[in-house]
């Protein structure tokens, strides 16, 4: 199920080039993760229709306030270490279909020079835009969503892969030394097997967040080699709404405007802008059920949402409401410093309602 939060934001914020630190603050940082080792294959399912009807049913239980409040108090960030839990068997390893360099050892491995051409020659897969190549690190990025183990170095076929899985927007694939059997006390480095791996994610995959560089298993020394990342340029458009991508911005309401109603969080599973245009739609459903006391209301027309990355990690998947359509000429957010945190946007995508896209109110 998707979790997420909702919160009051500040009309002003979308002036000014700021976030919602409140909401952001809320979210806990998940834990990193660590894919585990060795082929094989597994997918992390994510059920969209359920995770829209919790952001509709959300809504509809703790709705914004049609008079936007401020909520900017700074709380504190939470992290989280995943463990690696090791075996002592000596049990045989399923084996990789990539080449072992000789000699057998982690240094040769990283050293190979074949590992480092058939990176660099990958292309970018149709629908997908190349983040990085050729890098001795695997990703630790948002939304883990599997892996399988492949029986050649093909980013297409991990595109193929990718695309089949239900929120997978990016992709990483590299070659793994592996352990060929599961070390222990009598196989303390046994030989290795070279696994050609394909990782899912469903938010964006950078140099900065492939920072799994391996693990020692006894005196077994797990390295990475021609690490390529890649995300997806486009995104399908939710029923009912028009859609713009708009990659690595975010909308800035002008001011004088008032168009802007607040902020819904999402922090766990893919990015999935249909969460965002079903808590647009429950929140006008919501507010023309429950007028104020003149009989006016506020609907949601437009929305904004995209992954806000900090510091090239991972992230937490921002949906802004609007009362009225801004096109791609407001979108000059491009991210801000928060000390010595950077938060930068990725994956921006905005909605308009296909039958009312709305007109802004602005005073002059």
């Amino acid at each position: 199920m998707k979790a997420f939060t909702l919160t009051l934001g500040l009309a002003a914020l979308a002036k000014s080039q700021s976030f919602d630190w409140a909401s952001i603050d809320a979210v806990p940082t998940p834990s990193k993760v660590v894919v585990p080792i060795g082929a094989g294959s597994t997918t992390v399912p994510y059920d969209s229709n359920a995770a829209v009807f919790s952001a509709g049913a959300e809504v509809t239980a703790s709705p914004l306030s049609q008079s936007v409040t401020t909520a900017l108090a700074p709380g504190p960030k939470r992290r989280g270490r995943a463990a690696v839990i090791e075996r002592d068997e000596c049990s045989p390893q399923p084996l990789g279909s990539g080449p072992t360099p000789q000699p057998d050892t982690a240094e040769a491995f990283l050293a190979d020079s074949s590992f480092f051409s058939t990176a660099e020659n990958a292309q970018a897969p149709s629908g997908f835009k190349r983040s990085f190549k050729n890098l001795q690190g695997s990703n630790s990025a948002y939304a883990y969503m599997g892996y399988t183990s492949l029986d050649s170095y093909s980013a297409d076929e991990c595109a193929s892969k990718c695309e089949a899985i239900h929120g997978c927007n990016a992709f990483n694939i590299f070659f793994e030394r592996d352990p060929s059997l599961d070390p222990g006390v009598s196989c303390p480095d046994p030989p290795s097997t070279t696994v050609i791996k394909c990782v899912f994610w469903g938010g964006p995959v950078y140099d900065t967040n492939a920072d799994n560089n391996g693990q020692w298993r006894r005196d077994f020394h797990v390295v990475i080699a021609g690490s390529n990342g890649y995300n997806t340029e486009s995104f399908d458009a939710p029923d009912g709404y028009t859609s713009t991508t708009l990659g690595q911005v975010a909308i800035n309401e002008p001011s004088g405007c008032s168009t802007y109603m607040g902020v819904k969080t999402f922090s766990s599973g893919p990015f999935d802008p249909a969460l965002c245009a079903e808590a647009c739609s429950a929140q006008s459903e919501y507010n023309r059920a429950h007028p104020d006391s003149g009989g006016n209301y506020q609907t949601c027309q437009f929305y904004n949402t995209y992954m806000l990355i900090q510091n090239g990690g991972s992230g937490v998947q921002i949906c802004s409401l609007y009362s009225a359509s801004w096109d791609q000429s407001y979108a000059t957010n491009d991210g801000q410093w928060r000390g010595d945190d950077h938060y930068t946007v990725d994956f921006s995508v905005t909605g308009s309602n296909s039958t009312d896209p709305g007109s802004a109110t602005c005073s002059t």
